[in-house]
């Protein structure tokens, strides 16, 4: 079992302030991020979602390669995206609906390429 995957398939479902990931185990923390075995946060469901995912780690994991590879490809076109929203700013503040439209149109292109 990988810990950095195990801990970044828990952290979808359980807040990763109330835990830590050693190893296979789960150490649950108090307020304060400091260790406590009985920390309000180690409650009967969030047992149950560590154990279901440690007795499904193989699903899981899969699941999470598969996203994360998805994720890869598509960051440099949410750049992209990112980039050409910033220069839609000072078209809308102006008004200038040509070069507005210009951004929209490659925004929508670019959106067509996320998988």
């Amino acid at each position: 079992m990988n810990t950095q995957i195990l801990c970044g398939i828990i952290k979808a479902q359980i807040n990763p302030l109330y835990f830590r990931v050693s190893g296979e185990t789960v150490v649950w923390l108090d307020g304060n991020g400091i260790p406590d075995e009985n920390s309000i946060y180690k409650t009967t469901e969030n047992i149950a979602i560590v154990q279901d995912v440690i007795d499904n780690y193989a699903i899981y994991e899969a699941e999470y390669l598969a996203q994360k590879e998805i994720d890869d490809s598509n960051a440099e076109i949410i750049r992209q995206i990112s980039e050409i929203d910033l220069k839609r700013i000072r078209p809308l503040v102006d008004g200038d609906m040509k070069y507005l439209e210009i951004y929209n149109n490659q925004i929508t292109e670019l959106r067509a390429l996320l998988k």
